[in-house]
């Protein structure tokens, strides 16, 4: 789909592109930290307040550094 075809949807939607890039960095989670969310076990330090205001690595690995692993 071509990203005039995204916009449109977006917007369609009651989207702004502000919250659709906030949503898509989501999906750079880790499968281990977003198991983790779902069972209600992330880390302290994963909240969806700090994911919206700070950069995290894309790294699986480096993620496990920055949020302290998934066992809280």
């Amino acid at each position: 789909m071509a990203p005039f075809k995204f916009r449109f949807k977006f917007r369609q939607e009651g989207l702004n592109q502000s919250s659709v890039n906030e949503l898509l960095r989501l999906t750079l989670l880790s499968p281990e930290m977003v198991l983790a969310l779902l069972a209600g076990r992330q880390p302290k330090t994963l909240t969806l307040r700090w994911l919206k205001n700070h950069e995290f690595p894309v790294e699986w690995a480096a993620q496990r550094e920055v949020f302290g692993g998934g066992d809280r």
